[in-house]
């Protein structure tokens, strides 16, 4: 249910309210990931990034695109500020930020928030709202916010009220989030229903608990007021009810042709919920980036999911604009997965798809080669914990030569001997490669780099977490050395992280 852009999502929108310039890649990067200031994309992988955190060339994750501030920002130039507990951090107009603790806050300083002049972005995480606090923030928080962000605080029931006055108080947000996936079916709907009263809805993030047949009336009536404007919309329910004000809700998604934007995900739906969405979906042709998850379609009824996937097909078909594709974590039946690449070939724009925790046999990855090796725009490719074996992932190799793409993830795999079927040599756009945690043997880790030519741009391959036992110390540092002279030999520069 938690979302792996909203971060990144909410800082963009901040730079881009200020009125500059937001690269594509600010809305593209998953969670954890440190983009390298010197190539056009940015590595997006949770263990790379790890292995990547002391470089002091990187920039921190949860701040991109805002890079660390040599000092204090003055007052006058802090533009949005994210608050977490004891934890403060500006950031300023000129796209840097500055971290530091303070004291347990209740927000009752007048001028907490307006010694900002310029402040537009207020982010509250973690913080566990009193009556006091939120009767402090309806005080002064001021009228300028344009972007407010409310990420896992504790509201208790009897406080919802002050809670819900802050967003009807300030009418002039356009960008909101609210995340809290405990919330229930009352709440929920006191929530939708102060949302209701903003003036111009641009970006729109709710990760709520329950949703019952009021909160579906509401949030539809709240859509259709802001279906001219809203660009950018991130549902995501626990619990939704079984109705026919669900399916309305559903089936008014596809008025919102507006949006550019679209994540949606939930936790139980029926065969016929998944196909109304899907049929809805069509009708977005002005998307550019979606995220899918529906946490138990692996239990649809076979015959109605392999349906449901050909109208999701249909659907992609569509949206011509489409440039990131995230079906992560759906458990995809092998039969749902195939059928759904047979359509990607006709995204002709697509530069990002992300099939990670969806099962990947040999057949299935046969389809997925054969697709991806016809997408001259794809540039990431992310298939982590697919549960790939080796003839699996020879197989998904086997088109991969000449190739588009310049980031690939495989980690999390049974990938064993079969790493060197990756034809690294034929694929010149290579950047980074990830084989975090399968069961490589350190014998095929030097194979696979010693195939890599010279003056090839592949810059890093992360081997953390794989198969090294039976190898004592000694042989790995022999192994390392001698990698290093014929890194040198060659004029091979890549990076190997984890050996």
């Amino acid at each position: 249910m938690k979302s792996s852009l909203y971060k990144l999502l909410s800082l963009s929108c901040i730079i881009a309210m200020f009125g500059s310039s937001v690269l594509a890649r600010d809305y593209n990067q998953p969670k954890g990931s440190y983009p390298d200031r010197g190539s056009e994309e940015s590595y997006s992988d949770d263990n790379y990034s790890k292995e990547r955190s002391d470089n002091k060339e990187t920039q921190e994750v949860d701040y991109y695109p805002f890079t660390k501030s040599q000092g204090r920002i003055g007052d006058q130039d802090v533009i949005g500020i994210r608050i977490s507990k004891e934890k403060i951090v500006l950031l300023g107009r000129d796209k840097t930020y500055f971290e530091e603790q303070m004291k347990e806050q209740n927000f009752s300083e007048r001028d907490f928030f307006s010694k900002y002049p310029k402040l537009i972005s207020v982010e509250l995480s973690n913080v566990s709202f009193t009556r006091e606090i939120l009767e402090n923030i309806q005080k002064y928080l001021p009228k300028t916010i344009k972007n407010l962000v409310i990420n896992s605080c504790v509201i208790a029931n009897e406080d919802f009220e002050e809670f819900t006055d802050i967003i009807v108080r300030h009418k002039q947000l356009k960008f909101l989030t609210v995340m809290d996936p405990n919330m229930a079916r009352a709440e929920s709907a006191k929530l939708i229903a102060a949302v209701g009263d903003l003036e111009v809805l641009k970006y729109l993030r709710l990760t709520l608990g329950e949703l019952g047949d009021e909160g579906c009336v509401i949030l539809q009536k709240v859509l259709n007021k802001s279906k001219e404007t809203l660009s950018d919309l991130n549902l995501g329910f626990m619990r939704v009810n079984n109705s026919k004000d669900y399916d309305g809700l559903l089936t008014f998604l596809g008025e919102l042709k507006e949006l550019k934007k679209l994540e949606y995900s939930v936790f139980e739906s029926t065969e016929n919920q998944v196909n109304i969405f899907f049929n809805s979906l069509a009708n977005l042709k002005k998307l550019t980036d979606l995220k899918l998850c529906f946490d138990d379609f692996n239990s649809h009824n076979g015959v109605e999911a392999y349906h449901n996937s050909e109208d999701f097909n249909a659907a992609l078909e569509k949206l011509k604009y489409l440039e990131n594709l995230d079906i992560s974590s759906m458990n995809l039946p092998d039969s749902s997965l195939q059928t759904i690449s047979r359509a990607l070939e006709n995204l002709t724009k697509l530069k990002t798809l992300n099939v990670s925790g969806n099962p990947i046999n040999e057949q299935t990855a046969k389809v997925l080669s054969a697709v991806i090796k016809n997408m001259d725009s794809l540039i990431s490719f992310v298939a982590n914990n697919c549960e790939m074996n080796d003839s699996a992932f020879s197989s998904l190799c086997s088109g991969l030569q000449n190739s588009s793409l310049r980031y690939a993830y495989f980690s999390g795999n049974d990938i064993v001997s079969s790493v060197k079927s990756l034809p690294v040599s034929q694929m010149k756009n290579l950047v980074a490669v990830n084989f975090a945690d399968n069961k490589i043997k350190l014998s095929d880790v030097v194979g696979f780099m010693k195939m890599i030519p010279g003056g090839s741009k592949l810059e890093v391959v992360n081997w953390t977490g794989n198969d090294f036992t039976g190898v004592s110390e000694n042989q790995q540092i022999e192994e390392r050395n001698d990698l290093k002279i014929w890194k040198k030999e060659h004029r091979v520069n890549t990076l190997d992280l984890g050996i």
